[in-house]
């Protein structure tokens, strides 16, 4: 371009210049300079600019503390300084992850305007995300996960054209998603799970072309799952689990090319599973389960036979229907959890040609359990060789336990509990490598009385057999980690005593109400044993619970014990106040002996200025049970006032938990009646004053 716009001169004499001309010359000259002068001028500015800023950040996060801070706040070059990069002098890169950060993030990091990469996750930031991030026209990535940061997301993160990864998940971020982050161009990671986001997904989400990985599970975001997902031909992942979605799973989402992990669990989808996931190709991992799906399961998923699809989790939902028969051409399947439904039919023999995956040593897990299932245990079964956890427990099976089961030298872990079979247990099973037999309740089966089955049963470490009586299970009505009102923050202490002569098999399940991670754990308590554990959440979460780190988790716990008929169970709900810590202290209560079919009457309310009553209802009926209504009334403690109120009907499915608070309202002192106005499963209720 340059060479277009320089002339050519005829070469001639040197000759004086006019005296307007050299004026003219010398002006030029002069802006020339000037120019110059005013670049130099910027670019100090800019790297200034740029030393205050980091300044700020320093200043505002405790720098003195970090664990590393090498040249900060020093005369030495930017690019000396730990964690900084820098090109041409501007900084380009900051890393200080993992650096014992504190305090907030400085809205003067939003003047880092050739910045290109932004570490600051896995610290302790507080306070909000400033708005100013935005001005970082040359963001490329923005990670500030793990962390406490609170308030809102940004609407103005969407003008960062060059994102390509934002990280935003483990924190407590609240509010909405905003649709603006569906104008990001070329915006390839997204994860904004473990937060507190509430509202709906937002459809323009569907605008981004080019995301690979979107992850937005455990948050309390409500509506439906938009359909414009689906025209995401390019994702790998999509995480919606442990939301409160609603509505279907959508047929859209059946137009992914490339998607191998999808998971909308723990949530309350309804209607069908479509046909249509059965044409996702690559798919890796698929789980829907903790939902109210319902009619058949399509057996299109048996098209599911990619050389990478390992799980296939539907379990507590509301299918219907025999387990299709296609689902044995998944060959490499390694976890099938077609449990908690209402499956009927037989086990299918094809579910025997499951060989799991060769690349590695995982082993296999079947877990059909609480179902409808009939007929007889498929011989089968026995040629899956890695097969290592196999649940038929709570169905309708019959006849003799195969023996071709005892092929299966893997096997640690076998459930036959709650069934109609008959005969002798296989002497075979000797050979196996059982851990947890359970096969009790099957009133026609028995076990060989030779030693070395009873060497057998010595190895084993959960054994119960056809004549073990279970013990009730112990329900906990709430553990809890949460804010409450007036700045308090709620913890639930669990203690656990083994009074008895054994040890004892806990085995906890755990129905989130609120942050989700609903599922099943187990652990250990040695006879005479006593533990208490300061956070109950936290102790169920080292168990492997999916309970979400943060926010307002809250949830009931039921407790089956094996082994050990001397288990209690104590919880202790608390905040901090002055001088200690106030709250209230409940056991475990066994079986249905707090559980009624009747109306009954929580007395002794109250509600004023200091105190405020609460009641909470649970369904506690099997899921064969089905839902339940309950009706609360309250009633007025003061004698002259015969006028009853009526609340809003409450309908629960089994495990569902509805609380009333505050629900007296402008009555001083009263009581309230709930009962059981439709469906036949039990319920449990009870009362708490707040001060």
């Amino acid at each position: 371009m340059r060479k277009k716009l320089v002339r050519s001169l005829p070469v001639q004499a040197a000759a004086p210049l006019p005296i307007v001309k050299f004026r003219t010359a010398l002006a030029c000259l002069l802006v020339c300079v000037g120019t110059v002068s005013l670049c130099v001028e910027s670019r100090s500015q800019s790297l200034i600019g740029d030393r205050k800023a980091l300044v700020a950040l320093y200043n505002a996060t405790d720098g003195p503390n970090w664990k590393n801070n090498a040249n900060w706040l020093s005369d030495e070059p930017l690019n000396s300084w730990h964690g900084v990069s820098v090109r041409n002098g501007r900084v380009t890169r900051l890393n200080l992850s993992e650096n014992q950060l504190t305090g907030s993030i400085p809205a003067e990091l939003g003047n880092l305007d050739q910045l290109g990469r932004l570490y600051l996750y896995s610290n302790q930031l507080a306070g909000s995300i400033p708005a100013e991030l935005g001005n970082l026209g040359r963001l490329n990535t923005l990670y500030l996960f793990d962390n406490q940061l609170t308030g809102s997301i940004p609407a103005e993160l969407s003008n960062l054209d060059y994102l390509e990864a934002l990280g935003l998940s483990h924190n407590q971020l609240t509010g909405s998603i905003p649709v603006e982050l569906g104008k990001l161009p070329i915006l390839d990671f997204l994860n904004l799970s473990h937060n507190q986001l509430s509202g709906p997904i937002p459809a323009e989400l569907g605008n981004l072309d080019n995301l690979n990985e979107l992850y937005l599970s455990h948050n309390q975001l409500t509506g439906s799952v938009p359909v414009e997902l689906g025209n995401l031909r390019d994702l790998d992942y999509l995480y919606l689990d442990n939301n409160q979605l609603t509505g279907s799973v959508p047929v859209e989402l059946g137009n992914f090319r490339d998607l191998e992990f999808l998971n909308l669990s723990h949530n309350q989808l309804t209607g069908p599973i479509p046909a249509e996931l059965g044409n996702i190709r690559d798919l890796d991992f698929l789980n829907l389960s903790h939902n109210q799906l319902s009619g058949p399961i399509p057996a299109e998923l048996g098209n599911l036979h990619s050389l990478y699809f390992r799980e296939m989790n539907l379990s507590h939902n509301q299918l219907s229907g025999s387990i299709p028969a296609e689902l044995g051409n998944i060959k490499r399947l390694e976890t099938l959890d077609l449990s908690h439904n209402q499956l009927t039919g037989p086990v299918p023999a094809e579910l025997g040609n499951i060989r799991g995956h060769w690349t590695n040593e995982n082993y296999i897990k079947f877990d059909l359990s609480h179902n409808q299932l009939s007929g007889s245990i498929p011989a089968e079964l026995g040629n899956i060789s890695r097969l290592h956890y196999l649940d038929l427990s709570h169905n309708q099976l019959s006849g003799p336990i195969p023996v071709e089961l005892c092929a299966l030298r893997g096997l640690e872990a076998l459930y036959l509990t709650g069934n109609q079979l008959a005969g002798l247990i296989p002497r075979c099973f000797t050979e196996l490598s059982l851990l947890r037999f359970h096969s009790y309740e099957n009133p026609g089966l028995s076990e060989p009385d030779d030693a070395a089955y009873r060497e057998l049963l010595a190895g084993i470490e959960d054994y119960r057999g056809p004549g073990y009586v279970a013990p009730p299970t112990l329900f906990v009505p709430v553990v809890l980690s949460s804010a409450g009102r007036n700045e308090a923050f709620f913890t639930s202490e669990l203690t656990l005593t083994n009074r008895g002569s054994e040890s004892a098999m806990l085995h906890y399940t755990y129905t989130a109400l609120a942050g989700g991670g609903s599922g099943t754990a187990a652990d250990r308590l040695d006879a005479g044993q006593q533990k208490i554990e300061s956070d109950a959440i936290a102790y169920l979460r080292g168990l492997g619970l999916p309970i979400p780190g943060s926010g307002n988790r809250i949830g009931t716990l039921a407790v089956d014990v094996s082994g050990s008929s001397g288990l209690r169970v104590m919880v202790r709900t608390t905040t901090a106040v002055p001088g200690g810590r106030a709250g209230l202290a409940y056991p475990g209560i066994p079986g249905e002996a707090g559980f009624t079919y009747r109306a009954v009457y929580l007395c002794g309310l109250r509600q004023n200025s200091q105190d405020r009553s609460n009641v909470a209802l649970q369904n506690m009926g099997a899921r064969e049970a089905g839902p339940i209504t309950l009706r609360t009334t309250v009633y007025s403690g003061d004698g002259a006032d015969s006028s009853p109120r009526v609340l809003r009907e409450v309908t629960l499915r089994p495990g569902g938990f509805h609380q009333f608070s505050g629900v007296l309202g402008d009555i001083a002192n009263g009581y309230v009646k709930v009962e059981r106005v439709s469906g036949r499963a039990p319920f449990y209720a009870y009362g708490v004053i707040n001060d």
